[in-house]
This record gives C-alpha cells, structure tokens and sequence, in this order.
C-alpha cells in the first residue's frame, strides 16, 4: 500500500555512501514503520542508529508513538526490543477468495462510517478487542474505520481498508456472536470492493477466531507477525546539532521523500 504522509531518514558513512535507511507512515498521533535497509548487516550500532533517528523524527512531528510488525524469529526483533520497543500484539494476512453465496440475513447491513458511528465503535472495541490493542489504536474519533456492520441498528463490526491498484487489504472487527461470519465478509466484498481482484485480511490477536470460519477460502500469506510498540514524549524541540552528529562520527539526515506530504511538515 502507498502511504498518503511518510517520512524517511537516511544514516551516511560520507556526504555520498549510504549506511542505512528507514521510512515511516504517519497518521495522526501514531508512526508505523514501513521499511528498514541497513547495508552493513554486521553492525548492530547502525541498526540503533536509524531506529533511534526514526524515533527522534516520530517526536518532532509531534506522535505518541511508533510501531513495527516483524517476525520473532527475525534477527532485527532483538534489535528493536533494545532500542525501546515491546510487543502488544500480533497479526496474520492472509489472501481472501470469496465465492458466490448467499447474501447475510436481512437484518445484517454493512454501510459506510458515519461520524454518529463512533460511540458504538468504541463500545465495540472495548467489548472484543484485548487491552494490548486498545493502546496501539488511535481513538476512534481519530482513526475512522470506513466502513461499519450493523444488526438491527446496532454496530456489530467495521472494516477498515486500504486499496491500491486491484488490491485491497481489509482488516476487519467482527463481534464473535454474530452469525455466518464467512458470508458477512463475503457481502462486504461484494458490495464495496467487487472492483478489486486480489483481497487480504489482516487479522489481530483479538481477530484470530475468524481464520477458522473462513477455511477453503482464505490462504496464509504472512505468518504470526509481532506488533512492537515505542511509546514517545519529546516535550521540545532540539537543535538539529544535538542529534544530528552521531557516536561513531557518522552523520544523520532526512532523506528528501519522492513526492512531499501534504498534511505536515516534513522537517527538510
């Protein structure tokens, strides 16, 4: 997915060799990582490096904090767990193929998000999502799921999606008691994104019941992926002298991204 507000960092040996790079979506009060490239594998202070510089950066624009998803097994997970960051979570995609069934009973309708929504939104997460992720969610006044499930008039799901090109990914809420949870996602398929051809579902800790329903048509594309977050207090801005010459005599700067964003400022 092409983030819409970014921000990259980059760690130099030289005005012109490049040691290591990051790049960072932001939304609101929360950063997640989107990449990390360190080109000397065998230097864990180049890997604190730029983690540390994404983090410095996190705080001026003013977030709360940072995320991450990376595997256990991954040898960057120790790495990230020294430099402040702690699991509250974890995750599965996997790659969705809806079929042609029949449509959820009549009192189930999925419409889009309204402002009015957002009470029984937080009342749902606080019914079914674990307290973990609760504290690595914006608030929901802040993080607009896009599109809600409702039975009876009452909020029983939402979705929140991303799409690019003919993907799109869907990272859906569900309460476990409703029924025919494999035909409520297919229904949503169906009426909002039947325009894309490939489908994921990203699935939290809280979310893992659904796997199971949706067997025939769903295959595991990203095993269990960790959820680490760093929390963030920068009370002030600093001289970029402070942070800008580094232990080793390496130098930090921010890489200029390829096409600004437009809703912050991008510290250049």
């Amino acid at each position: 997915m092409l983030p819409v507000n970014w921000f990259t960092r980059v760690i130099r040996t030289n005005p012109t060799n490049l040691a290591a790079a990051g790049q960072v979506e932001t939304e609101h009060v929360s950063g997640k990582i989107l990449w990390i490239l360190n080109l000397f594998h065998d230097d864990e202070k180049v890997a604190h490096e730029i983690l540390n510089s994404l983090s410095i950066e996190a705080g001026l624009r003013k977030l709360h904090y940072i995320t991450a998803t990376i595997s256990k097994n991954s040898k960057m997970f120790e790495t990230f767990i020294k430099c402040g960051y702690q699991p509250l979570g974890w995750e599965t995609i996997w790659r969705f193929q809806y079929k042609q069934r029949n449509f959820i009973f009549n009192n189930f309708l999925w419409r889009k998000a309204i402002p009015s929504d957002m009470i029984q939104i937080n009342l749902l997460q606080n019914k079914v999502l674990s307290l973990d992720e609760k504290r690595i969610l914006p608030p929901a006044n802040l993080n607009n799921p896009k599109y809600v499930l409702l039975n009876a008039n009452v909020l029983s799901g939402y979705a929140c999606v991303q799409t690019s090109g003919s993907i799109s990914v869907i990272t859906p809420v569900l309460d476990p008691q409703i029924p025919e949870t494999a035909n409520v996602i297919n229904s949503f398929c169906r009426k909002f994104l039947n325009q894309f051809s490939i489908h994921y579902i990203v699935l939290t800790a809280s979310q893992q019941w659904i796997a199971p329903l949706l067997q025939g048509q769903i295959e595991l594309v990203h095993h269990r992926q960790e959820v680490l977050v760093k929390r963030i207090a920068i009370q002030s801005r600093v001289n970029a002298s402070v942070y800008n010459q580094i232990s080793n005599g390496q130098h930090t700067d921010i890489a200029t991204p390829l096409s600004q964003s437009y809703k912050q400022d991008n510290n250049i």
